[in-house]
């Protein structure tokens, strides 16, 4: 499904530690120039701080009429990710927040938004609220939390300096490394390795930043070795959830054999059964990198509901995973219905989802799998109306179009399930087909064979339409674009009418989109007449260096300044969009996955046809 496709793949730890250290730690409050400001300027462990967001400000983004909250993201010393907001007072032209600090946090950092789609203070500066001690000095991690790419070799001298045990720092500095210097970055990495290996202590930070630092050594078994112990010494520990998610996402980069990957998967259920309550395994639920059975699930989610009653996504998962195996139906359409209450009230904006770029896609992911749910309860009238949501949220999405056409069949209106299947068929369904095999079968006046009659309805001008939401388009046209590629050639998609294109939206640090290039390459060496281009939003520098390790035949558009994703509105990576040969946008893919051939290679295969 889409959302289990984006939210696997939309957030690594990495993105988040990012998401936390994007500021320096130089700069205190100056309300002359700043949009924000905290209070007072080292706040301490247990005590409270002020938060002060100045709408009247000339680079406000918000204006004192509006209603302004603040989602906060929290690292502790022992390195867990937190998330929460609140709705902020105002007090003349500004918006107040008194926040208590939690013992044991590190850094807090606050993000200002209005529940208007997307809305949030992106151009404000960012402000990171070191946590001191009591005697003055900066906590545990709070120097890593404050770390960027400006400022990672003073802040790991600071931070090491303090706490020359915090081993699990190095990480911290080595990715950053690697996006100021690329593959230059290696052995600085290298340098560090040598020097923790000779480390003899039994020590999770160490462990964390040995086996992360063997994977960019390419030494899978190496960093194997440490994550086992990790998680077989303590499987509650926070560094688990980071370097997890790094081994998953190098096992699906590398394509590792099933069997190794198969030693982690059974070592974090057994973790699971030890502590199934630490907030490792809901933030690998959240983004969908958790295998592991209905059981396991269950006992997550319950004690995160109760713990969390505002946050849609425990709600949601369990409730899918419910759907997934066919069991308890009834709670699984209660829970996935309260996941949509709590989304549709804006809690998701609280939970990782500050600029508002997922609700799309988690409602029509929620109202999607409310539909297969109430399909199979028989309760056929709410079905459709979940169904009309879901379409009314997705993009060419041929699962909902599928969904729609099993409702009008067990409704027994077999020309509307007709064209609903036929939608999804001519968006890459492969089931559709011998759907509609099936309604053809059904009638009464058959004068040819399936094949000849399938192609004179798939015929252009046939009036078998697809059935389309009244509130989209019937077509719309892609955005025009041009630029120089990798090899200084000029790309313009003025030049390809009358061809099927396919553009990939990417960035070279994340993986998903670097798992899924083996399958895009298939699809270049197989369709010599489509024309392939991936958009990346890296420099030409940085695409340099990648493409000699990872080689990717589409060709390659530099977009640095994001111009050109913005203009197909791309918010989540890797999107995948197919034009068709009226240059008008026919199917459009949000996140990665293992199935992106053979969806890709189908939908061609239909406008070719």
């Amino acid at each position: 499904m889409e959302s289990r496709r984006l939210l696997f793949k939309v957030l690594f730890l990495l993105v988040m530690v990012l998401a936390l250290n994007r500021v320096s730690f130089s700069a205190g409050p100056n309300p002359s120039e700043t949009v924000a400001e905290f209070y007072p300027e080292k706040p301490r462990d247990g005590e409270s701080v002020r938060i002060v967001y100045h709408a009247g400000h000339e680079k406000s983004r918000f204006s004192p009429r509006d209603t302004v909250s603040v989602v906060f993201q929290i690292l502790t010393q022992d390195f867990c990710i937190k998330c929460d907001g609140a709705k902020m007072d105002r007090q003349g032209s500004d918006f107040v927040l008194e926040k208590r600090i939690d013992p044991g946090t590190a850094v807090i950092v606050p993000f200002f938004i209005t529940f208007s789609p997307g809305s949030y203070d992106y151009e404000c500066p960012d402000l990171r609220i070191l946590i001191y001690t009591p005697e003055g000095n900066p906590v545990r991690n709070a120097y890593m939390g404050a770390m960027n790419k400006q400022n990672y070799n003073q802040a790991f001298r600071e931070e090491i300096s303090r706490y020359p045990d915090n081993y699990a720092s190095y990480r911290d500095k080595w990715a950053y490394t690697a996006l100021d210097l690329g593959e230059s970055a290696m052995p600085i990495l290298n340098s560090d390795m040598r020097e923790l290996e000779k480390i003899d202590r039994e020590d999770i930070g160490l462990w964390f930043s040995l086996s992360y630092g063997y994977l960019q050594q390419n030494n899978e078994a190496k960093s194997r070795e440490f994550l086992l112990k990790i998680l077989a010494k303590d499987p509650g520990s926070n560094l688990s959830l980071g370097i997890i998610t790094s081994y998953y996402g190098y096992a699906e980069v590398y394509h590792l054999p099933a069997d190794i990957v198969r030693q982690v998967d059974d070592a974090v259920e057994r973790a699971i059964d030890r502590q199934p309550t630490t907030s490792v395994w809901r933030w690998l639920l959240t983004y969908d990198r958790l295998k592991c059975s209905l059981d396991r699930v269950q006992k997550i989610c319950e004690p995160w509901i109760a713990a969390d009653k505002d946050n849609p996504f425990p709600y949601a998962r369990l409730g899918s995973r419910l759907n997934r195996e066919n069991t308890q139906l009834e709670r699984a359409a209660s829970l996935i219905d309260q996941a949509i209450g709590l989304a549709l009230s804006g809690n998701l904006r609280f939970h990782f989802d500050i600029s508002g770029n997922l609700g799309h896609s988690f409602l029509g992911n929620c109202y999607q799998t409310l539909a297969e749910i109430k399909l199979k309860l028989a309760n056929y009238s709410q079905a459709y109306g979940c169904i009309q949501a879901a379409r009314a949220l997705t993009s060419s999405e041929p699962q909902v179009a599928f969904i729609e056409g099993e409702i009008w069949l067990k409704l027994g209106d077999l020309k509307t399930a007709r064209k609903s299947f036929l939608e999804a068929w001519r968006w890459g369904h492969n089931e559709a087909k011998e759907r509609i095999r099936m309604i053809w079968e059904r009638s009464e006046r058959r004068l040819d064979d399936f094949e000849s009659w399938f192609g004179r309805l798939v015929e252009p001008g046939s009036d078998e339409q697809p059935a389309k939401p009244a509130a989209k388009k019937e077509v719309e046209a892609a955005p025009l674009f041009s630029g120089k590629d990798m090899k200084g050639e000029t790309i313009s998609s003025a030049d390809w009418q009358g061809k099927v294109v396919v553009l990939n939206f990417w960035f070279t640090t994340c993986t998903p989109c670097k798992a899924e290039i083996p399958d895009l390459n298939r699809l270049v060496a197989e369709f010599k007449d489509v024309v392939f281009v991936a958009v990346a939003i890296d420099d030409a520098k940085t695409l340099q260096a990648f493409l000699k390790k990872f080689p990717f035949h589409y060709r390659i558009l530099p977009d640095p300044r994001h111009e050109i994703a913005q203009r197909f509105a791309i918010k989540l990576y890797p999107t995948h969009i197919v034009i068709d040969q009226r240059g008008n946008l026919y199917f459009r893919r949000n996140g990665g996955g293992s199935g992106i051939y053979d969806e890709i290679a189908s939908v061609i295969r239909r406008l070719r046809e």
